[in-house]
């Protein structure tokens, strides 16, 4: 019997080896054009690589890769190679921008991101802008920017990759109280047409529920709603909650802290920096209502989905589950602490220029501990000679300079200073002629602020994952390729 299953699923792999090796380009394209549009970016990615192994220089099989590896968790990077070649080669889908827009919003790159998204709205007609809701995005970057000037860092008890549809399942409520239900009583005719099931947080001895609804027929967005019990135990009419909640766009996941004193809830509007943010707002119970919402800032929120922040009574730890590291249909679950710390790190942000050779902005940078004399990091800058550096704090550090010819070396003691809070400092290493001799020389310029300091924060998010002492180097450019 054994032998018999085994020829059997050898005949059928056969078959479908065949199968697969019998398709035509056009089979291809049309079965990844379907799951593509249907937005099911993940099971479409082997099947435009197959395209693209076929016809590399296609600028519309590298847009539609390029878009789906944004929505596989360790490629999204790597979309960059395909989309900027899509929009350089001319001939692409117009939403080819939209897509390298929101790559780049998706990686804290909000200039990049706001000219890509303008550059889609010029080329594409209002239909596809309102549906893709362009001027949005192009707003949550705007948010994003003050959002992320200054950054602070959490500290994750735990974090977990599990499917959308499950995720509250890892949320552990024995500090909290209640419990997590997902339930059709409380649905509206709306929100059965919708298809939404509403994730509501069931204090013990409930007086008052909070949940999502889209509410009456006819709506397009979810808002926050809620039951008060009654007497006789059941529960009263649906209620908007009053305030400023509530906007034109989704919100959702509410959970209302057991002191009474705050509503957590997402959304996609207010100051949200892309898809949905974590806010809170002040409740009165004078009045019954609630005050204006604060976002939750990064590392909280981020430029992807952040959802369903719950902390416990204390104030001491909480969840709440993102995409911004997951692939399509799954999301990271955190145990986080509340209390946030400043981060540690001194970035510098330097730019290399050499009048001997202009054309040469390839420079090595050893740092020491002036000290203990122990390397700290080896950094190198990027093809237009910018570079970042990370030191574990301030202090004296002898910085060991060094072009990537050979031809010029240099040392120096950089007195880093300590700093309150965080923030980037700037430098300039120069290489000039002195009495006919290359020298190369490193500029401070700590006091001096960045023309566009979101800018250089979101460039040291971006890269937040790699500062760490002895790190190694960054090519700053690498996302652009």
């Amino acid at each position: 019997m054994r032998i018999l299953i085994l020829l059997l699923l050898f005949f059928w792999s056969i078959f479908n080896q065949g199968r697969l090796f019998a398709q035509t380009e056009d089979d291809i394209k049309k079965e990844a054009h379907a799951l593509f549009n249907d937005e099911k970016y993940v099971e479409a990615t082997p099947l435009y690589l197959r395209l693209l192994s076929l016809q590399p220089r296609d600028a519309n099989y590298n847009y539609r890769y390029g878009t789906c590896l944004l929505y596989n968790s360790d490629n999204k990077s790597s979309a960059f190679k395909y989309l900027n070649y899509a929009v350089s080669v001319g001939g692409v889908e117009d939403e080819a921008y939209y897509f390298l827009g929101k790559a780049y919003h998706l990686t804290f790159q909000f200039n990049k991101a706001i000219a890509n998204y303008s550059k889609y709205q010029q080329r594409a007609g209002d239909r596809a802008i309102r549906r893709l809701r362009v001027d949005r995005q192009i707003e949550m970057c705007v948010n994003a920017k003050s959002l992320i000037s200054t950054i602070s860092d959490l500290v994750v008890v735990s974090k977990k990759q599990v499917d959308y549809n499950s995720f509250f399942r890892l949320y552990d409520l024995s500090n909290i109280g209640g419990t997590l239900i997902v339930t059709e009583e409380f649905q509206s005719k709306e929100d059965e047409k919708q298809n939404h099931l509403p994730l509501i947080h069931y204090p013990s001895e409930p007086k008052r529920i909070y949940y999502s609804s889209y509410g009456d027929k006819g709506n397009d967005q979810k808002d926050i709603y809620t039951r008060t019990r009654l007497p006789d135990n059941t529960w009263s009419l649906p209620q908007k909650v009053s305030g400023f909640v509530n906007t034109g766009y989704d919100e959702d996941f509410p959970y209302m802290h057991p002191d009474g004193n705050y509503l957590y809830f997402c959304s996609k509007g207010h100051n949200s920096m892309g898809g949905y943010d974590i806010f809170r707002a002040p409740y009165n119970n004078e009045t019954n209502s609630f005050g204006r919402p604060e976002n939750m800032d990064y590392a909280i929120s981020s430029p992807d989905n952040d959802l369903f922040y719950i902390v416990d009574s204390l104030n001491k730890y909480a969840y709440f589950a993102s995409q911004r590291e997951s692939e399509d249909g799954k999301v990271h679950v955190y145990e986080v602490r509340v209390e946030r710390f400043p981060v540690q790190i001194v970035i510098i942000k330097g730019e290399f220029k050499s009048e001997i050779h202009p054309e040469n902005t390839s420079l090595d940078i050893e740092v020491y501990s002036a000290a203990s004399n122990e390397l700290v990091g080896t950094f190198k800058t990027d093809r237009r000679g910018g570079y970042l550096i990370n030191l574990p704090k301030g202090g004296k550090y002898e910085f060991r300079v060094e072009t990537q010819t050979g031809e010029n070396q240099f040392k120096q003691i950089v007195d880093v200073p300590y700093l309150k809070e965080f923030k980037p400092l700037k430098q300039r290493i120069e290489e000039f002629l002195k009495e006919d001799a290359n020298v190369l020389k490193v500029t401070n310029l700590f006091n001096e602020e960045f023309n566009d300091p979101g800018a250089v924060m979101a460039e040291i998010i971006q890269k937040k994952a790699q500062l760490l002492p002895n790190a190694g180097a960054y090519d700053l450019d690498s996302l652009d390729q």
